[in-house]
């Protein structure tokens, strides 16, 4: 196993969460997986460098791995300071798979294309952390957006995903062999790894993660939810991961 930074792994195997001052690491490598989001991706990465601001004494690096976009993703994605590799399969999975390979710092952002951290994202992490996962907001009004933004900001294993973002020490990934290749429910099963290895996933809701709903809008509100929850039910009852993906983009 691999170990970069000032961590270190205590004699049961698991990895003690680190004492940071103010922020934890030397390098932070913002793994984003994309496919088709050239209407996002420069807001995702604009969002990055301002959160970033508040890492004084730390180096930056992004890095976009593109499962095989038709449209001006690669470009503006560029035109924005970013590496671009190309994913070589695998889906979202696959995507953050191949984007960490290619980074090279001791902690790790995985983040969706469609997302857009807070300005407080990095300056609001926990002063001793080894895995957190934020909190998501949607940009959208209603009570009952505000009853989803509260559900899935509550610590638990039903209600912590990684649309929001995953910030994570390359040591915890290293230790469970990466995130699985998977088209859906990758960061769910990421998060399992982690888990069972015995580190504390915390959940940040001091700052939120906007995500965007288009999906809810194309779907409707209550179908789409309905939908994640039937997958999510399947998933943890040992589904072939395949075949939620294909049922998901029915």
């Amino acid at each position: 196993m691999h170990t970069r930074g000032t961590g270190a792994t205590q004699g049961s195997g698991t990895i003690a969460p680190h004492a940071v001052a103010p922020h934890g690491f030397a390098r932070l490598s913002v793994c984003i997986a994309a496919r088709n989001e050239a209407g996002c991706i420069g807001r995702c990465i604009a969002s990055v460098r301002r959160a970033f601001a508040a890492c004084d004494g730390a180096t930056l690096e992004v890095i976009v791995a593109d499962g095989g976009s038709t449209d001006a993703t690669a470009d503006v994605a560029q035109d924005h300071g970013a590496a671009v590799v190309a994913s070589s399969g695998g889906g979202r999975g696959g995507a953050f798979v191949d984007a960490v390979a290619a980074s090279s710092g001791d902690a790790l952002l995985l983040l969706h294309a469609d997302a857009t951290l807070s300005e407080n994202a990095i300056a609001a992490l926990p002063r001793r952390w080894a895995v957190v996962c934020y909190a998501p907001r949607f940009d959208r009004r209603g009570p009952h957006w505000r009853a989803l933004e509260a559900w899935c900001g509550l610590d638990s294993a039903w209600s912590t995903f990684g649309d929001a973002g995953i910030i994570l020490r390359r040591e915890c990934w290293d230790a469970v062999g990466g995130g699985p290749r998977w088209p859906l429910f990758d960061d769910v099963e990421l998060l399992r790894r982690l888990r069972k290895r015995g580190l504390r996933v915390v959940k940040l809701r001091s700052a939120r993660t906007t995500c965007d709903a288009r999906r809810f809008d194309a779907a409707g509100f209550y179908a789409y939810l309905w939908t994640c929850f039937r997958l999510l039910l399947r998933y943890r009852l040992c589904g072939d991961v395949c075949e939620l993906a294909a049922a998901y983009a029915a």
